[in-house]
Order: structure tokens, then C-alpha cells, then sequence
């Protein structure tokens, strides 16, 4: 797959690319100084200078709970990076393995608890105030799940159960299930979602209660069509959310094509489109 530069991820808005060399320490690397990288299952257990991916419990003023990899204002993502904020009239940056959890105060601030028992208010930040770009949770059971600073009420942290590991993951495969109509049809095969999702590594977008969802197309056992503005994705743990507000789960949709197991292909349009259930590889 070829991509072009659309974000700091790929091409010269790179900010750096940095390497953990065991002989040499850390090395930092331009977009201009790349040939090319070849990834692969790491070799050693050391831990990270940089310590730790972030992971906790998020919940949001409503009072649903995520758990899972954290992104803290769409920046900090490791033990090592830095809280900013004000105390009064003093700057203070508290280390993020420093947190125990923080909690929102009001628009402009936040409650910080310390691991080692202490409490502060930080303000005047986009770490701890309304103009926070968003938390985000990775939750190995659904995608990326992000939080706006109005609908967030606290976060604990905690220490990972299991760490995932490069072997995995599989490197896709193209959907697989069944397609029903409201008529009462239905069509088993290979499935391409909206003219556009084809493999299990594809992510579906939409929002429930305000929250922002990217669900991996592989986690998900069910989409059924609940309106024409909303659809009920259902993930392989069971639970649902009934998302809405993206052309994946909406009447701009542009429809599912099936390539039938041993039959002609098959286009579903949206109105006629009732729900498909993805069967595994």
C-alpha cells in the first residue's frame, strides 16, 4: 500500500523517529535520513528508557468506563512524559509515573493524585484545561475510543495485565460473513463496507454518547442498521454501541458488495441493507 503525507506520521512533518540502540543509547532520526524501516518482534525484554505505555481506566461524565492504552491530550502516551499545568502562580510539570489519577475540576483545571498521596490543582494548560485535544484509549477489544475534555470526569491508572507483541498480529484478512436485507435476503461471502473497509485491520468511525469510536472491522461480530441516522455495532466481547454521525453507520453510506462463495457478486444498498454478521478467518 502506498500512502502520502496527511499528518506528522509519514513524510517530511515527521517530527523524529527515534531509535533505542542497546550499544549507542538513544538515536534520533529525520524523515530526510530514512531509507527505509524494517520492523520485527523485539529481541529483548529490556524495558524502555522511555518508559512504560500509559494505561488506565477512563470514565466519562455519564459514567461509561474505558479501559485500555492511554493518549493523553492526543500527545503524551508514556510513563516519561510530562503533566503541565499551574499551581497558583507557579509552573509545575509532574512525570506522568508520578500519577496515580486525574480528574476533571472544572473547564479551566484538573485534580492531580500523586502516587505518593499528594493532591494539586493544575490550570492554565491544554493538558488540564477545555482546550485539551482529547483523551484517547486504545482498548484491545474494540479500536481507539476518544474522550473530549467536556465529557471527561476522571482517569486511575494502572499497570497493563499484558503487554501485545508484534507476532500478534496476523497482517489482516479480507471480511468474511453474511448480508441480510430487510426483505429477507441474505448473501455469504467475501465483504467490502461502504465501498471502502475490505480487511480486518480497517477501522469503522462513529460516536455514542459523545464519544468518539474507531472500531476495528476484526473485532466486530455484528452492524445492524437501527435508523437511517444510526446503526448498532456489536464487538466479539459482547458489548454494543449504537453509533451515529460518520458516513460508515449512517444513510450516507454507500453501501455493502459481497463477492458470493461460489456465486455472483451482490450489491446491498443502505435502505435495503438490514444488518451483516462477520464470521472469522
Amino acid at each position: 500500500m502506498e500512502v502520502t503525507s496527511g499528518s506528522t506520521d509519514i513524510g517530511s512533518a515527521v517530527r523524529e523517529i527515534i531509535i533505542e540502540d542497546r550499544a549507542e543509547g538513544e538515536i534520533e532520526l529525520t524523515w530526510d535520513d530514512i531509507e527505509r524501516i524494517e520492523f520485527m518482534s523485539a529481541t529483548t525484554s529490556d524495558p524502555s528508557a522511555l518508559g512504560e505505555r500509559l494505561y488506565g481506566t477512563l470514565t466519562t461524565r455519564r459514567g461509561d468506563t474505558y479501559t485500555g492504552y492511554v493518549c493523553w491530550d492526543v500527545d503524551e502516551l508514556l510513563s516519561s512524559d510530562i503533566l503541565d499545568g499551574e499551581e497558583g502562580r507557579r509552573t509545575k510539570k509532574v512525570k506522568f509515573d508520578k500519577i496515580a489519577s486525574i480528574e476533571r475540576y472544572s473547564s479551566s483545571g484538573a485534580l492531580v493524585k500523586l502516587a505518593a498521596g499528594d493532591e494539586v490543582v493544575l490550570r492554565n494548560s491544554n493538558d488540564v484545561d477545555n482546550s485539551n485535544r482529547g483523551i484517547s484509549i486504545a482498548d484491545p477489544g474494540v479500536g481507539q475510543i476518544t474522550v473530549q475534555w467536556s465529557d471527561f470526569d476522571n482517569i486511575v491508572f494502572s499497570q497493563a495485565p499484558k503487554h501485545v507483541k508484534y507476532d500478534a498480529f496476523d497482517g489482516g484478512h479480507p471480511l468474511q460473513g453474511t448480508v441480510y436485507t430487510e426483505s429477507g435476503d441474505k448473501y455469504t461471502g467475501r465483504i467490502i463496507w461502504d465501498d471502502d473497509e475490505e480487511y480486518t485491520w480497517e477501522m469503522i468511525n462513529g460516536e455514542d454518547r459523545d464519544v468518539e469510536f474507531a472500531i476495528e472491522m476484526g473485532l466486530i461480530k455484528q452492524i445492524q442498521k437501527d435508523s437511517y441516522r444510526s446503526s448498532s455495532v456489536t464487538v466479539l466481547d459482547g458489548r454494543v454501541f449504537r453509533l451515529q454521525g460518520s458516513n460508515d453507520v449512517d444513510e450516507d453510506n454507500k453501501g455493502v458488495s459481497i463477492e458470493q462463495t461460489g456465486g455472483k457478486d451482490v450489491y446491498v444498498d443502505w435502505e435495503d441493507f438490514d444488518r451483516v454478521e462477520f464470521t472469522k478467518p
